[in-house]
């Protein structure tokens, strides 16, 4: 069993034989992202619950933290007896949302904590490189993308607490321009049916499990809109009373629209003088009316689609689109799709049980391409991200298809 890696031991790696370069630069950027995320929030968005489905930020870097030794120290060179401790903490099924506020430590021990947590793990990669090269988890580079995408996920929540903190706090009455409606319309792409190859072979280090399982499918033809909808397009829908039609709207999702409270995406706010956008670095800001509308659920998209006599465009009518480079302004925003997260066929779950599996329940809807906040480690085009239909916090809008 190998030794405990403590800061001591660091020095000694370092002054020893053992290569003394910074291991993984990108891994360490990532790192430090999520921390200066705390230097750059409110007092209270550091321990506090924002939003029923986001978890403090405080959390958030310590869980980041907490899960990279957890694979890197205690899983693959059983080093990890210090964390036993607190997995009752930073293990999401065991720590609901509401209570882990509560129990986090204050900022400075959290700092401290994350700092010899980062030497620890520097000089564990490079015991890991040396020592453990052999392991396929190692030599493959399966361990090194799997915990430097769980950072990158990460540094886009903590985007969210921002945006959920400046969305409360947004008292900004400066000068902006007020936003425009547009009047929709589509230029549609159409892509004639053929079989296409989805799922990338096993022996890539950087896809999750949803994401493989190499087949064919034969896919319909479809048209699908060269642009996301817009922020103006999307106020177009507002003026025309689509938050108040019933008849756009799925019976689950016309439900959720009666519990909602003002009628318009997550982050905007009305003025006397017309809708402003709050951004994640605070403030009120002007919308553009061409940029693409972000701040949507699923029940949201369906009914705007219904609204342009649309659909939404299942993943695989994305992927195939993408591929084909018919798609603009790809990854400006998250686009909803129609299905609901589903495993390939032969699907194996790895590297633990419970990463896709639980999610496969018919409620978790496929999102595609990516945000301005997302991080490059998961923009590829293969990457399934998921969320409920009533999730309106996150970064996402539409794109539509017919």
């Amino acid at each position: 069993m190998p030794r405990s890696i403590t800061v001591s031991a660091v020095a000694h790696i370092r002054s020893g034989g053992v290569p003394t370069s910074v291991p993984h630069p990108r891994l360490q950027t990532l790192r430090m992202a999520c921390r200066r995320v705390l230097e750059a929030a409110p007092v209270h968005a550091i321990h506090e619950q924002l939003h029923p489905q986001l978890s403090p930020s405080a959390w958030h870097v310590g869980h980041t933290h907490f899960v990279e030794a957890l694979w890197l120290r205690s899983r693959l060179l059983e080093d990890g007896a210090d964390l036993l401790p607190l997995e009752a903490l930073y293990l999401p099924e065991q720590c609901p949302k509401a209570e882990r506020g509560g129990r986090l430590p204050d900022l400075r021990a959290l700092s401290q904590w994350c700092d010899a947590m980062s030497e620890q793990a520097d000089a564990a990669w490079i015991q890991a490189a040396g020592r453990w090269s052999h392991h396929g988890m190692i030599s493959s580079g399966y361990l090194l993308g799997f915990v430097t995408q769980h950072y990158a996920q990460h540094l886009e929540i903590l985007r969210m607490v921002q945006q959920v903190a400046a969305a409360a706090a947004a008292t900004d009455l400066g000068s902006h321009t007020a936003l425009q409606a547009e009047a929709p319309s589509e230029c549609w792409q159409h892509l004639p049916g053929r079989h296409i190859e989805v799922g990338d072979l096993p022996n890539s280090p950087a896809p999750y499990d949803n994401e493989l399982g190499h087949h064919r499918v034969e896919l319909p033809g479809f048209d699908i809109a060269r642009m996301p909808v817009s922020n103006g397009q999307w106020l177009a829908f507002m003026l025309a009373g689509g938050y108040e039609r019933a008849e756009l709207w799925s019976q689950a999702g016309w439900v959720w629209r009666q519990q909602l409270g003002t009628a318009a995406p997550f982050h905007w706010r009305k003025r006397p003088d017309g809708w402003f956008a709050v951004l994640p670095q605070g403030g009120l800001q002007s919308l553009r009316s061409d940029e693409p509308v972000y701040g949507i659920c699923h029940h949201e998209a369906s009914a705007f689609a219904c609204w342009r006599r649309a659909r939404l465009p299942h993943e695989l009518e994305w992927l195939t689109a993408r591929r084909e480079r018919q798609l603009d302004a790809a990854g400006k925003v998250w686009e909803w799709c129609a299905n609901a997260l589903y495993p390939y066929p032969g699907f194996r779950a790895f590297p633990y049980p419970g990463y896709t599996l639980p999610w496969c329940d018919g409620g978790h809807y496929v999102l595609k391409g990516g945000s301005r906040w997302t991080e490059p480690e998961i923009r590829r085009d293969s990457f399934r991200n998921f969320y409920t239909a009533d999730m309106r916090h996150i970064f996402a809008g539409l794109r539509l298809a017919r």
